[in-house]
């Protein structure tokens, strides 16, 4: 009885934190406080009642490590102070997994890593959503940019055509299958330089001399291999634009100095170095080309003394006054670079709702990837 009534209060808790973070911002600490309490006293009476002692030493090993792992992330910056402690506050209420469907997915470590796992795996889709919810309300801009990998269909297509062709050359050749996949590389990057030197209407004549043949030599197999590769490569296309270009774009913004509030999170590290006051916005990708060239590891170990780091905790009164008084000495532009927290609650309920009625996320596509 005990274990379902915690069940249902961690699925009333987490969809109210939901709520509360997406609408507000905030996971309210009387919520987590109050869950963490009544979690550590039910579970201590069912575990008195069971006379089953090993239960609630597990359960507090269990709500600890949760905490040091969870701290662990708000330490880097990756989450908030109430993402901590409601999943702490869950690690107390639901210890163990209750079984309350027929579908049981569990895995060789302690539920409450479940809960979370599954939750960081929920906060992806999660993720999409809210970014598309921020393109289409706030910045309408970026729909363009966001349909961009659809309007470049016939390059994808084009691509798919000299892939499928490339595997057959490559088949033709050997049927060894490391040897196929190295000669499919060599064929594709030939056929690409050869269609690039030549004159737009020649290249279509060839591209659609190569889709015949193909299609001649194995017209229904090619034929689905074509649209397979189109198919995923458009689908990749467009997560690749959608979390490399979107999600950085409609969760930026400038906000001036005086606008800024508590909480607000800063999309780059505020360094000093050499005497310079900046915002560290080189990305790791430049710094290691820069390591490269310079022969050490100076740039990413040693960016500068941090004034201000970039956390999901967000800025504190003393950070917005040291902002204030760089601007007014300008020494900064007053111009502050502002990221849109991604509320972690809504991925939480998820991520437990996921938990208790189905189970273990990474054990399940483990079992269907071993399934015989």
């Amino acid at each position: 009885m005990i274990p379902t009534i915690c069940v249902i209060i961690g699925i009333i808790v987490t969809f109210y934190a939901a709520y509360s973070d997406f609408k507000w911002g905030i996971i309210p600490n009387k919520l987590t406080f109050s869950t963490l309490l009544l979690g550590l006293l039910l579970n201590t009476a069912w575990a008195v009642m069971m006379s089953n002692i090993p239960f609630l030493t597990n359960m507090l090993i269990f709500v600890g490590s949760v905490f040091a792992i969870c701290y662990f992330f708000y330490w880097i910056g990756a989450w908030s102070g109430g993402d901590v402690k409601l999943l702490t506050a869950l690690a107390a209420l639901v210890p163990y997994r209750y079984s309350i469907t027929d579908v049981t997915v569990t895995a060789p470590y302690p539920f409450p890593f479940t809960i979370i796992i599954n939750s960081i795996i929920s906060l992806l889709p999660y993720l999409m959503f809210y970014t598309t919810y921020i393109v289409f309300k706030e910045k309408k801009h970026l729909v363009n940019e966001l349909l961009e990998p659809i309007r470049n269909y016939k390059k994808i297509l084009v691509t798919s055509i000299v892939l499928v062709a490339s595997i057959n050359f490559a088949k033709f050749f050997t049927h060894i299958y490391l040897y196929s996949i190295v000669l499919t590389v060599i064929f594709t990057f030939l056929i690409f330089l050869f269609i690039s030197k030549l004159q737009k209407y020649i290249k279509l004549a060839v591209i659609l001399s190569i889709t015949f043949l193909i299609l001649f030599i194995h017209p229904y197999n090619n034929f689905i291999s074509i649209i397979s590769i189109f198919i995923t490569l458009l689908i990749f296309s467009f997560l690749l634009n959608f979390f490399t270009r979107i999600v950085t774009e409609a969760l930026r913004d400038d906000v001036k100095v005086e606008d800024l509030k508590e909480g607000m999170i800063l999309a780059y590290d505020l360094v000093e170095k050499n005497g310079k006051i900046f915002f560290d916005s080189k990305p790791l990708k430049e710094k290691i080309k820069e390591c490269l060239r310079m022969g050490n590891i100076g740039p990413i170990i040693n960016p500068g003394r941090i004034l201000i780091k970039s956390m999901a905790a967000g800025l504190s009164e003393k950070d917005i006054k040291l902002l204030e008084k760089l601007v007014k000495e300008k020494k900064l532009e007053n111009k502050i670079k502002i990221k849109k927290g991604i509320p972690f609650g809504p991925a939480i309920f998820i991520g437990f709702l996921i938990s208790v009625l189905f189970g273990d996320i990474v054990s399940a596509i483990l079992e269907f990837v071993n399934y015989p």
